[in-house]
């Protein structure tokens, strides 16, 4: 499985569309997850696969990261992950050939 986490901007829309289609295109097995960090859906739960989570509380601190292990943690508690390899990227990293190198457990 494959995740990153964004918020809800412009910006991070762009990345999250790249990012998808180029997991698509270079076949990356498993499935694809954007964590969206946000109050409520945006436009692209219909293009990119999402799961949208609560931003971080930034009252308690400003410190924008923390979005991330939140989500990662909000996902995996209230959703049942098959996979046993999940690949957590950043919203900006493009895949090249496909992580499929086989793992011995």
């Amino acid at each position: 499985h494959t995740i990153f986490n964004a918020q809800d901007t412009k910006y991070f829309g762009y990345q999250a569309r790249y990012s998808y289609y180029w997991w698509k295109k270079v076949g990356m097995p498993g499935n694809f997850t954007r964590l969206l960090s946000a109050s409520k859906d945006d436009h692209l739960v219909g293009e990119v696969p999402t799961y949208t989570s609560a931003n971080y509380d930034f009252s308690k601190d400003m410190y924008v990261p923390y979005n991330k292990p939140l989500s990662i943690d909000n996902w995996l508690t209230f959703n049942d992950v098959k996979e046993d390899i999940i690949v957590i990227l950043d919203p900006d990293c493009l895949l090249v050939k496909p992580m499929d190198t086989p793992v011995k457990e």
